[in-house]
């Protein structure tokens, strides 16, 4: 949506922790000091494993930051000169429309815009704090939107009422984001389709072996399969760590370029019609049968054929310098000899 700054204030059980009880190996909610939360109810408990979840997520491509009270974040916004407006739907909140922000600047220099929960809204506290309180015109039966809409069509509004804030960040930031985005990009397009799997069986086999090694430390009696498998933990982990290392090092050289002279960006989120995909199941797909026939997004274009050698992954590797593949599927370098399974 053009924003790139999220700051998350944990909800109210988000001091504890999911995992299981040593006796009886259920699922519960646990505070940093270990003790259980015996109140919990299950919606808390979804509710912090979706927080967990989401913050994972969001944080692959935005700048994320998590505060555990509103008073911590209020403080933070104030140190760092925010107004803060608070989405309202009281008598108090003005409707966020360029007649009634009028006159010019509509919009603060920086401004820190607040939603609260689905239920219940923005906290006491929050609203009290607000430099002002806001609220989006709506026309028809309506009077509330879910959070994610209200979001949604609150910052497409703010865009529209100073467009200026697109893309609105010093040039250091955005030369970071660059650095940042543009490595993890090359990463992700490094690795063969093999070289991808073994790293998936590479990376469930580690999980595996911590969990085990976890149980042991508890004095759990392990399974003779069991210690078969922490047998070679450390091996597994030096080959991890190395492929990191292998694939951080030659992402660091295909992006140093594109970060001093990025390529122009996406002004236009139209697609050809070759590009459209549809992204279900292949069972979903299979139901919708004649409907779906003859659409972009499921005709299923070719845009391989006239040349192979127009993908992204063959263009990143050719900045890192991996030119080879050995006979056994290992990535090789002309300049270097590291190798990655």
């Amino acid at each position: 949506l053009g924003i790139q700054n999220v700051w998350i204030i944990d909800p109210p059980a988000a001091n504890a922790t999911v995992a299981k009880t040593a006796e009886t190996g259920e699922v519960a909610l646990k505070r940093s000091t270990g003790q259980v939360v015996k109140d919990a109810s299950p919606e808390e408990i979804e509710q912090r494993k979706a927080h967990h979840l989401f913050a994972q997520r969001a944080a692959e491509w935005l700048t994320v930051r998590e505060f555990q009270t509103t008073t911590e974040c209020i403080s933070e916004l104030r140190r760092t000169n925010h107004t803060i407006w608070a989405t309202d739907l009281s008598q108090q909140a003005i409707c966020l429309t360029r007649e009634v922000l009028l006159p010019e600047p509509l919009l603060p220099d920086k401004l820190a815009i607040v939603f609260g929960t689905e239920a219940v809204g923005c906290t006491h506290e929050m609203l009290t704090e607000a430099d002002e309180r806001v609220y989006l015109p709506l026309h028809g039966f309506a009077d509330s939107l879910n959070l994610s809409v209200a979001t949604a069509l609150v910052v497409q509004q703010l865009f529209h009422l100073d467009p200026t804030l697109l893309g609105a960040m010093t040039e250091e930031e955005r030369t970071n984001l660059r650095q940042q985005w543009f490595s993890k990009l090359a990463t992700q397009r490094l690795l063969s389709s093999k070289d991808k799997k073994h790293q998936k069986r590479l990376n469930t086999h580690l999980v595996m072996c911590e969990k085990i090694l976890e149980q042991k430390a508890s004095g759990k009696h392990l399974q003779p399969e069991q210690l078969a498998k922490i047998q070679d933990y450390d091996k597994y982990k030096k080959e991890a760590q190395d492929l990191e290392a292998f694939l951080e090092q030659k992402a660091q050289k295909a992006v140093q370029e594109l970060v001093k002279n990025p390529p122009a960006p996406l002004s236009d989120m139209r697609r050809a019609d070759e590009h459209r995909a549809c992204y279900v199941g292949k069972k979903t797909k299979s139901r919708q049968g004649d409907k779906w026939d003859n659409m972009p997004a499921t005709t299923g274009y070719n845009t391989t054929t006239h040349s192979q050698s127009n993908s992204s992954a063959d263009y990143f590797r050719e900045l890192a310098g991996i030119e080879s593949r050995n006979e056994h599927g290992k990535m090789a370098s002309s300049k270097s000899s590291s190798t990655a399974n």
